[in-house]
């Protein structure tokens, strides 16, 4: 019980000892009865004094009506939070009324997702859509993965942190903010959630293939009679062309094809749909033919009884390539290899930086700035030793005298 004011007076609260070495607080006439405390040791007693004068402090600019058991909370939260540097209860209080009147829309993380897509349905390009839906997707299957219903609301810097430190590139966390900035833009959050965070970049070498093993790719796709195969291997790691350039499916858009009238002998013209940026900026890109590229192309066109038209891989490619390393693409047990989506790619413009030890035109022949060339790609310990026996691979150097006929396949 607090000390009640009796008669305009309060109690003196001073401890006291009893006979039986105990201690005791008198608090005065309460209804006309004489209140005491008792206590085992005098620092209980001194304790109850000081948190009875602080109670007296409160009920003194106590307003009325208010109830003095929550007082007591608020003022030991208050000091809570300002051991935790926060100003005060009553700043983070406002804080919080501050973020719940910013918020107009409810609903669970699907739900702010859909809306967030459906806003941007028309106004970006299908592959954007495709990223949107792939990498946001992963996140809330996560989020809610014990709740498939979650608000969007729960979504907080904290559970952005934990995400990040399943994802293995940082493409995902700038798509998911993305969302997340829309969503508060848009009054379903306060504050984007992402905001002041990053992700952990990987400075880890990107997952090339040695010139023995390219050199095993090229043969294994020769021998295997898969042209398809051979074909996108060798522009791959000769031209360093990417794989969605070879063929582009986007939802609401026409498909896009790299052919094979794209190649006019010295040249590979990629059409703007096929690029990266190419939709957005209207330009396509052009990639020099190496010798090298050009002798297995050569190959290609006997093999395939003199003509190379249609398309360079075909509709059921992804099926076909799956399949094609699970039957070629082994170690010495038979078991698969790990296969990295962009190491064709990657070992061309490591092969290229280690040749021409160029930055600059190698970062433009890829299509990326010497920045993200140094920072992100490419193996700069690929020695120029290495990297001329990778620009001697040809068809004579690789395949056996008999593969080479000139019978079509």
């Amino acid at each position: 019980m607090s000390a009640k004011k009796v008669k305009g007076t309060w109690a003196t609260l001073t401890p006291k000892s009893l006979p039986n070495g105990r201690w005791i607080v008198s608090l005065g006439m309460v209804d006309g009865k004489n209140v005491r405390r008792k206590f085992k040791t005098k620092a209980d007693a001194q304790d109850f004094c000081n948190t009875e004068r602080a109670n007296k402090k409160t009920d003194k600019t106590m307003p009325d009506g208010a109830d003095g058991s929550l007082v007591k909370k608020w003022i030991a939260l208050d000091a809570e939070l300002k051991t935790a540097g926060v100003q005060s209860l009553l700043a983070a209080g406002r804080r919080v009324l501050k973020d719940a009147k910013a918020v107009t829309q409810t609903g669970s993380a699907q739900e702010c997702f859909d809306a967030f897509h459906t806003d941007f349905t028309g106004k970006r390009r299908g592959t954007y859509l495709g990223d949107l839906r792939n990498r946001c997707g992963r996140f809330i299957r996560h989020f809610c993965k014990d709740h498939p219903e979650r608000l969007v609301l729960e979504i907080t810097p904290e559970v952005i942190e934990a995400y990040l430190k399943t994802l293995k590139n940082t493409g995902d966390f700038k798509t998911i903010s993305a969302w997340l900035g829309w969503a508060a833009k848009n009054r379903w959050l306060p504050k984007n959630p992402c905001t002041g965070l990053k992700p952990e970049e990987s400075h880890g070498k990107v997952v090339t293939l040695s010139t023995v093993e390219a050199a095993r790719m090229l043969k294994a796709a020769a021998l295997s009679q898969e042209w398809d195969v051979l074909a996108t291997v060798a522009i791959s790691l000769f031209a360093g062309v990417r794989p969605e350039e070879f063929r582009k499916r986007a939802k609401g858009e026409a498909p896009a094809d790299l052919l094979w009238a794209d190649y006019n002998g010295g040249y590979l013209s990629i059409r703007p749909e096929l690029c990266k940026n190419g939709r957005r900026s209207g330009k396509g890109r052009t990639v020099l033919i190496e010798p090298v590229l050009k002798d297995w192309i050569d190959l290609i066109r006997v093999k395939k009884g003199g003509v190379l038209s249609g398309q360079i891989q075909p509709n059921n490619w992804t099926k076909i390539w799956k399949q094609w390393r699970a039957k070629n693409w082994l170690d010495a047990e038979k078991k698969p290899i790990p296969w990295a989506k962009d190491q064709l790619r990657h070992s061309f413009g490591s092969y290229h930086l280690a040749r021409g030890k160029n930055p600059a035109e190698t970062a433009f022949i890829m299509e990326n700035s010497p920045k993200v060339l140094k920072k992100h790609y490419w193996n700069w310990e690929t020695l120029g030793s290495q990297a001329e026996i990778y620009w001697a691979l040809n068809s004579k150097k690789v395949l056996p005298r008999v593969s080479r006929g000139t019978k079509s396949a």
